[in-house]
């Protein structure tokens, strides 16, 4: 058994060999880019004004208006001496534009202009170049297409973009007593919770998962079906992975020569998980109590499928709040703590009493907390990090509450 720090070296040592394609830009919002892309052009690609007014060449308590630029019109030269040009937003200024005086601070007389406040050089114009660059990285490979980056990827007139192909992950469901939803159920059965919780958390956090089915508990259909685990960078298998039930799981991918990256985690809940790697096919086989499989899907699986997909940005973001009521760890061990968080103070779930097959839980929680193993009580009004669920990533974040 290992330590969680451990589980998340050993995670986030792994990678894939990630192939590549072009999308068109349109499409490729929530992708993970292969290439850092450079700025074509200077942004503003000529200096113009940030607003509709006048623009003068010297200050002058008034001004001849004698020129009208638009939007997308060369403009004059120069502005002569003691004149002033009408200007709209986003014109292109002449070459000796000191500043530009919005209408509402004009005054207008006939054909005169009299600033109304004083003029300050270079107010009210964007320059050629000032936000970047023709040539400036503005955004690396690795990082993740959202609307914001798309945005500073359509001011350089880029149409495509070369990202990395998404991973293609399967999930299957194990045991005899599991039976799928809509299934008639019998005595000692129960529905297949995790499949569709999976299903949908890995969708929450973008990926697209395809469900394969249930694993019945004998070797030789666990190995028939390993045979197929080829076809995904990824399998999620749901129970199985606890001692005297992963006898026939853990010994199936052995036979099959795969390679046992660990085998258990000292971390309630969430401590029988199996991770392994077939050829290039990770295999993570979690509890299958609900709230440990799901628990450790979030907080194990999911950064660690981020670092697989080229992404740079693998790391849970966390959140400081004070703990609104004590509660008691056992330590020894690191522990995860579901509760509900106000924007200033965090709330365990029940004290943190609830088992590991529990549903509610999740439900009724709207982030965690994760304690090393040196933590054996959380005090009123202590200072906590917490992951709010669902959390963003970011770059080398701590999100573990770690005490000396």
């Amino acid at each position: 058994m290992i330590s969680l720090k451990q589980a998340y070296e050993i995670l986030f040592s792994q990678s894939l060999q990630l192939q590549i394609e072009e999308v068109n830009a349109f499409e490729s919002l929530g992708r993970i880019l292969a290439e850092d892309i450079l700025a074509t052009i200077n942004l503003p690609a000529f200096s113009n004004s940030a607003m509709d007014g006048y623009v003068v060449s010297e200050i002058k308590e008034s001004y001849k208006i004698t020129h009208t630029i638009l939007a997308g019109e060369i403009p004059p030269h120069s502005i002569p001496q003691g004149e002033c040009y009408k200007i709209m937003t986003g014109a292109k200024v002449p070459n000796n534009a000191l500043a530009v005086i919005p209408f509402e601070n004009a005054n207008l007389q006939g054909e005169k202009m009299s600033p109304a406040m004083k003029v300050k050089s270079g107010a009210n114009i964007k320059l050629e170049g000032e936000e970047y660059k023709k040539g400036e990285i503005l955004l690396r490979a690795g990082e993740k297409l959202t609307y914001r980056n798309l945005s500073l990827i359509a001011s350089t007139g880029i149409t495509t973009l070369k990202v990395f192909l998404p991973l293609k992950i399967g999930i299957y469901s194990s045991g005899d007593e599991v039976v799928e939803l809509g299934e008639m159920i019998g005595e000692q059965q129960i529905y297949n919770i995790n499949a569709l919780a999976y299903h949908s958390t890995l969708r929450t956090y973008g990926f697209s998962p395809k469900y394969q089915g249930i694993i019945r508990d004998d070797l030789q259909s666990i190995q028939k079906e390993i045979e197929n685990f080829k076809n995904f960078d990824v399998i999620f298998t749901s129970g199985g992975a606890s001692v005297g039930e992963a006898d026939f799981f853990e010994q199936a991918l052995i036979l099959a020569g795969a390679e046992i990256l660990f085998h258990g985690i000292n971390l309630k809940p969430g401590r029988p998980m199996l991770v392994a790697k077939l050829n290039q096919t990770y295999i993570f086989s979690l509890p299958g109590n609900p709230l440990s499989g799901l628990l450790n899907l979030i907080t194990l699986a999911i950064p660690t499928l981020y670092k697989l997909s080229g992404s740079t940005a693998y790391s849970p973001t966390p959140t400081k709040a004070k703990n609104k009521t004590s509660f008691v760890l056992k330590s020894g061990r690191s522990n995860m703590i579901l509760g509900s968080f106000d924007g200033e103070y965090f709330e365990a779930y029940r004290g943190g009493k609830y088992g590991s097959g529990a549903i509610l839980p999740i439900k009724e929680s709207n982030a965690l907390a994760i304690f090393d193993e040196c933590f054996e009580c959380v005090e009123d009004e202590e200072n906590i990090k917490i992951l709010s669920l669902p959390f963003v990533m970011d770059q080398e974040n701590s999100w573990m509450n770690l005490r000396k």
